[in-house]
């Protein structure tokens, strides 16, 4: 894992140290349960261009509110849980009236063994794994302000509701200072080639992936207090045949963690 001194970051990080050497972990013995409130907003736009020349767009959000809970379970090791998150669809039209179309739940994600050096000791789904690695980046080393690490990353992606691929890259976490208290974080999602082709060339798919976040982590007590990530994926068909259709779709996701309470 190697250290540098510029560029964006993108990922989580449960350890953190200050320019003084002094290293920064989430400290389970300084509180039982954390509570944050937790958003999550899902924006699909998807727009497709006929042979006819005609184009059809189409808007879909997903928006729920919730919370999320860090669970300290004994000395050694906490839990992250999600409850059911209850959201709900909308449809968007060409004057940007929206329209309820459901209201649904999302099943509660429990996930365990989470240690304070940030390191999950039990078994996850890829799916799961990369929303605890965007939720709370861990960097386990020494850092000065500027400094950014890489964290390997690989980011599930899915075409017509069936995973296809995992695209690798890393999440680059940067260390921008501090303010009392409170240390300051930002990453930036960087994929292999920054676009992913699937199947043939002509008749295929291209996908790309871009994100980013911002933390702030309360050093003194070892837990963070807010956290924001965007990730935004897309994928369009790949054709230079004007009488077919292609289709181009943008994928964007938004969560918001802030800390409520700490007991």
């Amino acid at each position: 894992m190697k250290v540098t001194s510029f560029a964006l970051t993108s990922a989580f990080c449960l350890i953190f140290t200050l320019p003084t050497g002094k290293l920064f972990r989430w400290k389970f013995s300084h509180f039982r349960v954390l509570t944050f409130e937790y958003k999550r907003i899902e924006s699909v736009r998807a727009t497709a261009t006929f042979n006819s020349g005609s184009r059809f767009n189409d808007i879909l959000i997903k928006q729920g509110n919730g919370q999320l809970f860090v669970k300290v379970k004994d000395p050694t090791f906490a839990e992250i849980i999600i409850p059911p998150l209850h959201m709900r669809l909308y449809s968007v039209d060409f004057a940007g009236d929206t329209n309820l179309l459901t209201i649904f739940s999302r099943p509660e994600i429990d996930i365990q063994k989470l240690s304070e050096d940030g390191t999950v000791h039990s078994k996850m789904s890829k799916e799961t794994e990369f929303l605890v690695a965007m939720l709370f980046p861990i960097m386990k080393q020494n850092v000065s302000v500027g400094d950014s690490l890489d964290f390997p990353l690989s980011i599930p992606i899915h075409l017509f509701d069936n995973y296809v691929e995992y695209v690798n890259g890393h999440n680059r976490i940067r260390y921008l200072g501090s303010k009392g208290k409170l240390a300051n974080f930002e990453s930036q999602i960087n994929t292999s080639d920054s676009i992913i082709t699937f199947g043939s060339k002509e008749g295929g798919y291209t996908y790309t992936v871009q994100g980013d976040a911002k933390y702030e982590f309360d050093f003194e007590k070892g837990y963070f207090t807010q956290g924001f990530v965007r990730i935004g994926k897309g994928f369009k068909t790949n054709s230079s045949d004007t009488s077919i259709s292609r289709q181009y779709t943008n994928l964007e996701t938004r969560i918001e963690l802030r800390l409520v309470n700490a007991r």
